[in-house]
């Protein structure tokens, strides 16, 4: 009776579809896994969550935005982040041992559920990282590491800098580092990259997820 109260009151009580899915599937997630009873939640039906259109950056947003980022540092994180369509952490993790020119890849070595994948490196990328490993020497293994204190920038500094960078280069939309990946898998599939390709490349777990970018 009291875990049917709980799923009333949820259901009944202000907020948003996103934070009703969230307790009742922790809910689900107690009785069914932690507590080996399913059959006291196996009444519950979860909600229909809202699954919006991820924001994309056109291609001259992108160049004003990367244009906008005043530190070399940051400029090159959101360079990966757009040129390889990968996730902050990825990113702010790369050793400058993960590049292979040659080959054409990035190394991500702890990928999301620590899956390792490579990553797609264009030519111009590599060039580019190059240059600025050249001009800043950051201290090794890392590549985006501090050449003053020697420390990886936080994500949220990351964040900032892009919103800066978005600000001053007059783009409406938000910008975070998510919104780069984001464009990366739009602009392949726009350019006739196959969807599963796609997936891969940003080591997708399910092609359904991939398939949001080809709605």
């Amino acid at each position: 009776e009291q875990v049917r109260e709980f799923v009333d009151e949820t259901l009944t009580r202000e907020g948003s579809a996103a934070s009703k899915y969230k307790r009742l599937s922790a809910l689900r997630f107690l009785y069914r896994r932690t507590m080996g009873k399913p059959e006291m939640v196996s009444f519950i039906r979860l909600p229909k969550r809202h699954s919006p259109l991820p924001t994309v950056l056109s291609l001259d947003e992108v160049g004003a935005l990367m244009r906008s980022i005043r530190k070399a540092r940051y400029q090159a994180i959101a360079m990966v982040m757009y040129g390889a369509g990968l996730r902050i952490a990825e990113a702010l993790a790369l050793e400058v041992g993960d590049i292979d020119g040659a080959r054409g890849v990035l190394r991500v070595r702890h990928g999301k559920g620590d899956k390792a994948r490579e990553a797609k490196l264009s030519p111009s990328l590599y060039h580019w990282l190059r240059d600025y490993w050249q001009r800043e020497r950051p201290p090794h293994p890392y590549l985006f590491a501090s050449s003053r204190t020697g420390k990886l920038p936080q994500a949220a500094t990351v964040r900032e800098a892009l919103a800066a960078a978005a600000k001053q280069a007059w783009i409406k939309k938000r910008v975070t580092p998510h919104v780069l990946r984001h464009s990366f898998a739009t602009h392949l599939l726009e350019h006739g990259t196959d969807v599963r390709v796609v997936g891969a490349l940003l080591g997708h777990a399910s092609i359904r997820t991939t398939a949001r970018y080809a709605r």
